[in-house]
């Protein structure tokens, strides 16, 4: 009954920013679909939304007219990882792969550029990593 209650609301109200449930968002062979499932984690039928306030707004009249419960996956709150995750950059003395990662461009505060995101010190790094 959530998800049919928010898209009543999303037309009632002419909501943008709503982008439907997780499993609305994407198609993968049949055979794929218990793998998606666990890793989903039970999250499949969350509704993605474009902040924080969206899901807000839509939480605030649920509970006002009790027409069903939701959980929302807000786009403005999620942390996007890394291509490469920093234990693969831990060699020895902390410093980058350059032979494998050189000629390629990465942005700003990229572990590839050798910039850190483990706290700075190999000790941190690798009670991370480990």
């Amino acid at each position: 009954m959530g998800i049919a209650a928010v898209k009543k609301i999303v037309e009632r109200e002419g909501l943008s920013g709503v982008f439907g449930s997780l499993i609305e968002l994407f198609d993968c062979d049949e055979q794929l679909m218990t793998a998606v499932e666990v890793a989903a984690g039970g999250h499949l039928f969350d509704i993605v939304v474009d902040s924080d306030s969206t899901a807000s707004h839509i939480l605030e009249i649920l509970n006002r007219d009790r027409i069903g419960r939701v959980t929302f996956i807000p786009l403005n709150q999620i942390l996007v990882c890394l291509p490469f995750p920093f234990p693969f950059l831990l060699l020895n003395d902390g410093n980058r792969k350059t032979d494998t990662m050189d000629g390629m461009e990465w942005g700003k505060g990229s572990p590839a550029r050798g910039d850190r995101r483990d706290g700075g010190d190999d000790e941190t790094a690798q009670s991370i990593a480990i």
